[in-house]
């Protein structure tokens, strides 16, 4: 699952950073938070589906503590089959968190120490988590995951345009809530490419999952 750290959010934070003043920043990052980029990214290897993903990129706000503080967030969440004659499928998350300057918009790399998916009514995947690791990008994490409940989970976001998930920072108890809208938003363009990527990765795994059960 492929995913670098800066992303169109991070290179026009950067660009944007060079001559704005402490205040234009923050403006600037109240503005761009909490809207993310979302497309569908399906893998494939030997001329099979391997894995069916929705990668975001974009500016969130960390509402868990006093201070207002932003953070630049990317990655991807899906379902990845196994090669060979076994029927396995599983869940994973990569995400890539930077923690942002509000003053000059530098970002500097801050892992989290957990990631997991959150359903409509609360509940969560973390307890049928296999292994998470390190990801090869500064402040990634990567999460793989048993396919129940996160595959429920995922089809459920899928069916109401929402998919959260949720990670928390420097080890600590709190827990910060990352919504993926994939349709509801006054933004126009972001309303039609999440409903692309919606109906993409639902076209996705029901063909990855047909070719697994052929197998």
């Amino acid at each position: 699952m492929r995913f670098g750290t800066a992303g169109i959010i991070g290179i026009a934070l950067a660009m944007f950073s060079s001559s704005a003043e402490a205040t234009d920043m923050e403006k600037f990052l109240e503005k761009a938070a909490g809207k993310l980029d979302v497309s569908s990214e399906p893998i494939m290897a030997n001329g099979m589906l391997t894995a069916c993903q929705i990668a975001f990129d974009g500016i969130i706000e960390d509402t868990t503590t006093d201070e207002r503080k932003y953070l630049k967030v990317g990655g991807s969440v899906g379902m990845f089959t196994g090669e060979g004659p076994k029927k396995h499928v599983g869940a994973f998350i990569r995400l890539i968190v930077l923690s942002i300057n509000k003053s000059t918009g530098k970002m500097r790399p801050s892992r989290p120490s957990r990631v997991f998916l959150v359903d409509s009514a609360f509940n969560t995947n973390l307890a049928s988590l296999v292994k998470a690791s390190p990801a090869e990008a500064p402040g990634g994490l990567d999460a793989i995951f048993l396919m129940s409940p996160s595959g429920e989970i995922l089809l459920d976001a899928i069916k109401r345009r929402k998919l959260v998930v949720a990670f928390n920072q420097n080890d600590g108890k709190s827990d910060i809530r990352l919504p993926i809208e994939l349709s509801a938003t006054d933004d126009i363009d972001r309303r039609v490419k999440g409903l692309e990527t919606a109906l993409e990765f639902s076209q996705c795994t029901s063909t990855m999952l047909g070719q697994v059960q052929a197998r």
